[in-house]
């Protein structure tokens, strides 16, 4: 009977899911593994792994039951906007901005404004040698560029949001604004960049983010705003160069719901 017990006791106990050794009662309430180090790092990968495959199904499922909301949205609204083949219509899900617009708050103004000066000053402090690297290229055509213009108009700046006080501002910007202006001085700098502050943009956003999109002209943008591309922009690269597709049902959306809608076509903008 002693033995049994023992035995029983042994069958019971946890064991390390790598390597099958029997884990420590004691270890067992704060790790699921044996102490070897080998088998702690494989355990995790498996766990991670398993983790982003959760994930990655979790979005698929949701990317789906929006792609089919947007899908019925686009049926539904072809004849009142006089679409007679909305099937032509490749559907596009992105986010949708839903801040609203406020006067600038003063503390916003000042945050943004010493910001600046400390980058300035950083940045001529420590002059770049050789050639001043350029803006980043435009797309490739121009009906391409002006889907694209539509598609962030219909969402309405949502990646702008992270742009806060700092407006992803870079020593590049301020680099080739300098090259393009070499006797500007520090000050010329930051009361350009100030002058061009709207007086309402969306709340809690960017300092530059508009109804009308961004207040800075792009040669005075960061390459992070010339040169972004959402997923649902590189959607409709992949969409035009893959397969011609130059007409789109665009969905700007909230969760799972539909806050703004377009039918956009390359011809509009040629």
């Amino acid at each position: 009977m002693q033995h049994y017990r023992k035995n029983n006791r042994r069958a019971q106990r946890p064991t390390c899911p790598v390597c099958g050794a029997l884990i420590p009662v004691h270890r067992a309430r704060i790790r699921s593994t044996c102490g070897n180090l080998v088998c702690r790092a494989r355990f995790q990968r498996c766990k991670t792994s398993e983790r982003w495959r959760e994930l990655d199904k979790r979005f698929a499922e949701r990317h789906a039951r929006r792609v089919a909301r947007a899908t019925a949205e686009r049926d539904a609204s072809a004849s009142v906007k006089g679409v007679s083949e909305p099937d032509a219509f490749q559907v596009i899900v992105i986010h949708a901005n839903g801040r609203r617009l406020a006067p600038l708050p003063d503390h916003r103004r000042r945050e943004f404004k010493g910001w600046l000066q400390e980058l300035v000053e950083r940045v001529l402090a420590s002059p770049v040698e050789g050639p001043i690297a350029p803006l980043p290229a435009d797309v490739e055509d121009t009906p391409l560029l002006s889907i694209y213009g539509a598609t962030c108009g219909t969402c309405r700046g949502r990646c702008c949001l992270n742009g806060g006080t700092r407006a992803f501002l870079d020593p590049r910007a301020i680099q080739r604004f300098r090259h393009a202006n070499r006797k500007s001085q520090p000050q010329d700098i930051v009361d350009i960049y100030c002058r061009k502050l709207p007086q309402a943009p969306y709340e809690n956003s960017c300092v530059y983010h508009t109804q009308a999109g961004c207040a800075l002209p792009r040669d005075l943008r960061s390459d992070t705003c010339n040169s972004a591309r959402c997923g649902g922009l590189n959607e409709i690269r992949w969409y035009s160069r893959a397969g011609g597709q130059k007409a789109f049902f665009v969905a700007a959306m909230r969760g799972d719901e539909i806050v703004r809608s377009e039918f956009i076509f390359a011809a509009q903008s040629a």
